[in-house]
């Protein structure tokens, strides 16, 4: 009875450190690393923003990332310009 009780807990415990919630690498911060690597290497730099819900409140943070600052947004886009 206490093997299985083990057993029971281990299964536990290695099924919720596979969950989606507990993944070392976000999505979120998967694409972000991918744009920053993107617009540095292509010299583009982020000059405007939309967002989706008719949300007309953002800034741009560091030339490389466009931040909504309304909740529940489901779209953002960057507009993006050659700087040399």
């Amino acid at each position: 009875m206490k093997l299985a009780f083990f057993f029971l807990l281990i299964l536990i415990t290695l099924l919720a450190l596979m969950s989606p919630g507990h993944a070392d690498c976000s999505l979120n911060s998967i694409v972000e690393k991918k744009v920053k690597e993107a617009l540095s290497k292509l010299g583009f730099k982020v000059t405007g923003c939309a967002c989706g819900y008719g949300c007309g409140s953002w800034n741009v943070q560091g030339y490389e990332t466009c931040h909504c600052q309304c909740s529940g947004m489901d779209w953002t886009t960057a507009r993006c310009c050659k700087i040399s």
